[in-house]
């Protein structure tokens, strides 16, 4: 609906003294009041609710992707975690495995073959914890993105 108002003055003479005399005022409002708009209101509010169910289920996407990539990457995590403990202990394990192989090849019981494939093996445990470093701290910065607290500062 919509509500205006008029108003007009109007001078009639023949001659420039008689204007004085037949002065006319006019005021008036007029209201319009649309009785039908071929459902144009009905169509628009359904559209808008359309509208705000799709925004609803966008949302609803989103925040569910967020949890799968949040939960993916903290059990990606923690399997790094687990990885990088098993290289500690593997790089122990073949230090002390290489330690033998050259105490025995310098007493005289060892073969110098051994004590090549025992540093061979302490070289391959320790490229594996390398690279298990790297995936832990990858995953762990993945995370904090994922979380919103990631710190660019100290890339720069």
């Amino acid at each position: 609906p919509s509500l205006s108002a008029f108003g007009s003055v109007n001078w009639l003479g023949s001659k420039l003294s008689e204007l004085d005399k037949s002065r006319r005022f006019s005021v008036g409002l007029s209201l319009n009041i649309p009785i039908f708009l071929g459902w144009s209101v009905s169509n628009r509010v359904q559209f808008a609710e359309v509208d705000a169910k799709n925004s609803e289920i966008e949302l609803s996407d989103l925040e569910r992707n967020i949890k799968r990539e949040l939960r993916s990457t903290f059990l990606d995590l923690q399997a790094a975690l687990k990885g990088l403990n098993v290289s500690e202990n593997n790089v122990a394990a073949a230090g002390e495995n290489l330690k033998i192989e050259e105490e025995k090849y310098s007493l005289g019981s060892g073969k110098l073959l051994d004590v090549l494939i025992a540093n061979s093996q302490y070289t391959t445990a320790l490229t594996d914890l390398i690279n298990a470093q790297f995936a832990y701290i990858v995953l762990s910065e993945q995370l904090k993105y994922n979380l919103g607290v990631l710190d660019i500062t100290t890339y720069e």
